[in-house]
């Protein structure tokens, strides 16, 4: 049986590395099906500029990737893939850190069988910074007595496009552009939904096959149940569907897709698992509140400590997540909201520790120790701020007054955007030195700042 589509992909779970360094690659893979005796693998990556060493080519600011890709069959030295890719992208201070993540894919034309794939990347400017993984998967024969289902791929976006396209994400009149990592929700509301059926002429005693796709969340409860019905008379078509899971809880979810030859009783069934960030949606049910606060730090938390961590939350929170937690007056509520509200920003969900929240404590109490007034916690100060979003500072010049200017400080931040500096002053003789200018997107910004510092002005 020869496939007429082009491509056909069996995505399965995702891997997530983090290197001790703090250097960072999501990426996924799939199997397509070209004939009963090959098919493909598509490794998707993406590498996260903010998080790379910089480096000034020509005049422009840019990042560097290397990635090596190495697939063998299992039980057997020989290699049939064994290559290294360097990726170089400029990197544009107006976007963000989301639009500019180097997304790519490779594919691979292998026989049936199991194979190794191992995995090695690294920061091109800096070759301490990599990490490595393997994976093992296999290139499994089609079925010939009954329709076939790829696995689901969930993508950021998927376009319609009239002819052949030279995108590298082209396939059967779709550009589908992969999301490796799986996360979707505030930044990325709408999941595309991906399947390829093929071999559906195989028996035309039916007339038709059910279609039917599910999203659950963790607990099982289904959110979204849809259901058509196709033809079989064709051999073989694209399942695309755009699901928008905007207001759904953060948390891990699922989708599955069956397909249902009711006369013959047949079902395939395939289903991906993803993880949705809505930190604007807070789950203040009873039993989410026994079942997760309770066993949480934030269940024996005061009401004052609650306020007092959302207080520094804020610096993180988006618009929409300060306006859900204005909105909240019961203590209780507020004890799931910040529960969620961190667990969504875990990078390591199913570890006991939240790395992430931490590291933003740790850097709160050292603020504390470091910028404290007579009137405010060092987290509160502008400083303080700063270092609890940002960290260290790669260095900082010190400028005490003089007869010309008041004091003042510039913080460098060499591994951000290319280069950030905030400069701080000391504008009333009070010892509190105020925020007056950044280069970092977001930040006051301010290029006439030296005026603020002149004492004759």
């Amino acid at each position: 049986m020869k496939i007429i589509i082009s491509s056909l992909i069996f995505l399965l779970s995702p891997v997530i590395l983090i290197a001790q360094s703090d250097f960072r690659i999501d990426y996924d893979y799939s199997r397509l099906c070209i004939d009963e005796k090959s098919g493909y693998i598509e490794i998707y990556y993406s590498f996260r500029p903010m998080d790379m060493k910089k480096n000034v080519i020509d005049g422009d600011t840019c990042v560097t990737g290397i990635i090596s890709i190495q697939i063998g069959k299992t039980r057997v030295r020989e290699l049939f893939v064994d290559r290294t890719w360097e990726l170089t992208s400029k990197i544009n201070k107006q976007n963000n850190s989301q639009s500019t993540d180097l997304v790519g894919v490779f594919r691979f034309e292998l026989q049936n069988g199991q194979y190794n794939c191992d995995i090695t990347a690294r920061d091109g400017n800096d070759s301490l910074r990599q990490f490595v993984d393997s994976f093992s998967f296999i290139i499994k024969e089609l079925n010939d007595d009954q329709f076939t289902l790829s696995d689901l791929q969930l993508a950021s976006s998927i376009k319609k496009v009239p002819q052949q396209s030279e995108s590298p994400f082209y396939k059967n009149h779709y550009e589908v552009i992969p999301n490796p990592n799986l996360m979707f929700g505030s930044q990325l509301a709408v999941v595309y939904l991906y399947c390829e059926l093929y071999g559906l002429n195989i028996n035309p005693q039916s007339p038709t096959y059910k279609v039917e796709y599910v999203l659950s969340d963790s607990r099982n409860q289904k959110l979204i149940k849809k259901t058509k019905f196709i033809p079989s008379s064709i051999p073989s078509m694209v399942f695309v569907r755009p699901i928008n899971i905007h207001s759904y809880q953060s948390g891990s979810h699922q989708i599955t897709l069956t397909v249902s030859d009711t006369l013959r009783e047949i079902t395939e069934q395939v289903s991906k698992n993803f993880y949705i960030f809505n930190p604007h949606i807070v789950d203040t049910s009873e039993s989410s509140l026994n079942a997760q606060v309770v066993a949480s730090e934030y269940f024996s938390m005061s009401e004052e400590e609650v306020e007092d961590l959302f207080a520094l939350s804020r610096y993180i929170a988006t618009t929409a997540e300060v306006q859900e937690w204005n909105r909240l007056t019961n203590y209780h509520d507020k004890q799931v909201y910040l529960y969620h509200f961190w667990r969504a920003r875990d990078p390591s969900p199913l570890s006991p520790v939240n790395e992430f929240k931490e590291e933003f404590m740790r850097r709160a109490i050292v603020a504390d120790e470091r910028f404290g007034t007579l009137n405010r916690k060092g987290r509160e100060t502008d400083k303080g701020r700063v270092y609890c979003l940002y960290g260290e500072p790669s260095d900082i010049e010190h400028n005490p007054s003089d007869i010309e200017t008041r004091p003042y400080e510039i913080w460098h931040y060499d591994e951000i955007e290319g280069r950030v500096v905030f400069v701080f002053a000391d504008l009333y003789g009070f010892s509190d030195m105020s925020l007056i200018h950044s280069t970092k997107q977001g930040e006051l910004y301010d290029p006439n700042w030296q005026r603020k510092i002149d004492t004759f002005r």
